[in-house]
């Protein structure tokens, strides 16, 4: 026996009964997409935070190089002042230095100098002495005309230096020696470095004051 026909109610209760499990299914298909879209962004959300954190990581590594390049740059213009500091002590010393140097130079040359003209000096000196030695040594000739004036003035000298008095009756003894000279006749008289005994032969030679002067005999 053929089944019976379903009424138009029975279609419409059926359609309706399909669309609310194609509702379902779309519903439950919805409810996965969701779920997955969710999981999605909870994940995206995760590393966009872990992403955030590695960037403020970065950030301050990135502070901290511009604090270390602040900080270099400071000790580099320091350095560079440091640097013209030494540069111009350098200078000043090699300066100084060529300076002594030079001074030392010319002290060099001034005690070569100083040291031949101290040599000279010394010659110098020597032959004074040796001249000198030779004129002490050498006995003095005299003429008989000097000797009187030189007696005569010993006298004046004595009576001068004694006031209101004068030398009468008094002797002088002489020892004294005989040459010739380029003045004629001359006596020879020692000295205090050339001694009668190196005069050669010497002779007395008394002289007598009276009232008028001194005069030999």
């Amino acid at each position: 026996m053929p089944a019976p026909n379903p009424s138009p109610q029975a279609k419409k209760l059926q359609t309706a009964l399909s669309k609310v499990k194609a509702l379902q299914d779309g519903a439950r298909a919805l409810k996965g997409q969701v779920e997955k879209l969710s999981k999605e962004r909870d994940l995206q959300k995760a590393e966009l935070d872990g992403a955030k954190k590695e960037l403020l990581g970065h950030s301050k590594q990135v502070q901290a190089l511009i604090e270390e390049n602040r900080k270099l740059s400071e000790n580099f213009e320091n350095l560079k002042e440091e640097r013209k500091a030494l540069v111009l002590a350098a200078n000043h010393a090699n300066t100084g230095a060529k300076r002594a140097a030079e001074r030392a130079e010319q002290a060099e040359k001034d005690l070569q100098a100083a040291s031949a003209r101290a040599d000279k000096l010394a010659e110098e000196v020597d032959q004074l002495k040796k001249q000198i030695g030779a004129a002490e040594d050498k006995s003095e000739v005299v003429s008989a005309e000097k000797l009187g004036t030189l007696i005569d003035d010993l006298i004046l000298r004595v009576e001068s230096g004694a006031t209101g008095l004068s030398l009468s009756g008094g002797r002088m003894k002489l020892q004294v020696g005989v040459a010739d000279s380029k003045e004629g006749a001359a006596f020879v008289l020692p000295s205090a470095t050339n001694p009668p005994e190196k005069s050669g032969p010497l002779h007395e030679m008394e002289i007598s004051f009276d009232k008028l002067g001194g005069q030999s005999e």
